[in-house]
């Protein structure tokens, strides 16, 4: 038996992201010393072969993205 279904909700759950599980950092391997740059994988599941992945050369970027994706918020300076 075969039944094909769609509709609005449908494609919302087909465009959603996966859930974040977890993220890797490391140094991009095109990186020097006059110009650093990071590697941030986002997996959706401890095996995770296909994460998403962005690369950053500003370091206040780099930290930036990982604020917004793991909720972390800046400390006050009061």
């Amino acid at each position: 038996m075969y039944h094909e279904s769609s509709g609005p909700s449908l494609s919302r759950e087909a465009k959603r992201k996966p859930e974040l599980h977890h993220i890797r950092i490391f140094g991009s391997p095109d990186a020097t010393r006059e110009k650093p740059a990071w590697i941030i994988e986002h997996h959706s599941s401890p095996r995770d072969r296909n994460p998403l992945t962005h690369e950053f050369t500003d370091g206040h970027e780099m930290l930036s993205h990982l604020a917004n994706h793991t909720g972390v918020e800046p400390e006050s300076e009061d």
